[in-house]
């Protein structure tokens, strides 16, 4: 028997990261609405695409009618989230 390749963590972080992309597209899908839910501290799926620097999912979601002005309990945007946290590179 042979010793199976071990996933590298770049490769785990792609999986998943295509796993919540198609997940994100289904929920859309199915549920229209979704795209401006909010949290208990009002961010919506933008917000925390944005905070956590997905940018295909951000554009996914500003595609498919994201409010992208929306703001969050503290006044803060999409925006503001990516720049926090320099997701984009060009923030």
């Amino acid at each position: 028997m042979g010793n199976p390749k071990k996933q590298s963590s770049t490769e785990r972080k792609e999986k998943l990261y295509a796993a919540t992309r198609s997940a994100v597209q289904t929920l859309c899908t199915t549920n229209p609405l979704a795209v401006n839910s909010r949290d208990k501290h009002s961010r919506t799926p933008l917000h925390l695409a944005a905070w956590s620097g997905h940018a295909q999912i951000v554009d996914y979601l500003s595609k498919n009618k994201a409010d992208v002005g929306a703001a969050a309990m503290d006044d803060m945007g999409a925006i503001h989230f990516a720049a926090q946290k320099r997701s984009f590179g060009s923030c």
